[in-house]
């Protein structure tokens, strides 16, 4: 059993959550904390919680630190955001702060629960009206222009990686150690200057190197039939 807890700013919201992923196989929800206790409180829960979910009614520019600080102080942690739609800018913020997926509170408990499955496997997991606001956001940066002079084999894994296949995959995939792969991974970053796996799938997307529909981000985004 996976541990969940919850930072909330809405009680209410935060029983809603509960009931939800008390009914998804493998999980269980170990805590409920307000946010403002959150950093203080994190460290008397016996064994660590596994996964936090944290719901954000309109994150801002500050909740970049707030994220980090919890991060920093656990850094084992992943976090799960859940919040209204901010603006792409804030979102990527966010998203560089080290968050391992990123729900609208418009989606579904199906999207939920696949969230927190792909955050169990080491899959960041974004909804798609986050991933495609960011895309188009970052549609002319300079970041994401084919100018980076990777190799075939960093594209090769770059690729992969986007793709959602795991260090090990990568690694059985192409015969090489999980060491080398992350090694690749680090040099990838390194001349990307990217430091987030969705940061290397806007510049993927970006230059062509892979499709991306709303189906792979989030199979049930209610905004799909609108954009």
């Amino acid at each position: 059993m996976k541990n969940v807890t919850l930072g909330y700013t809405n009680l209410l919201f935060a029983e809603g959550l509960e009931s939800m992923v008390k009914k998804f196989e493998g999980f269980k929800v170990f805590y409920k904390i307000h946010n403002d206790k959150l950093l203080d409180n994190l460290s008397k829960i016996q064994n660590g919680p596994v996964i936090l979910i944290l719901e954000l009614d309109n994150p801002r520019k500050s909740d970049t630190l707030f994220i980090g600080s919890i991060l920093q102080t656990y850094p084992g942690l992943s976090i799960l955001l859940l919040s209204n739609t901010p603006s792409p800018a804030v979102s990527f913020e966010l998203i560089e702060a080290g968050i391992s997926a990123y729900l609208l509170k418009s989606c579904t408990s199906t999207d939920l629960q696949n969230a927190l499955t792909k955050i169990t496997d080491g899959i960041n997991y974004f909804c798609s009206k986050i991933t495609m606001k960011l895309i188009s956001e970052k549609n002319n940066s300079d970041q994401y222009k084919a100018n980076n002079h990777l190799t075939e084999r960093e594209n090769e894994i770059l690729i992969m990686l986007v793709n959602n296949c795991s260090t090990s995959e990568v690694a059985g995939k192409l015969n090489i150690s999980q060491n080398t792969v992350k090694t690749h991974k680090r040099n990838i970053q390194s001349k990307l200057g990217i430091h987030s796996m969705i940061g290397m799938l806007l510049y993927a997307v970006r230059n062509n190197l892979v499709e991306v529909g709303y189906h792979d981000l989030c199979n049930a985004c209610p905004h799909y039939s609108n954009n």
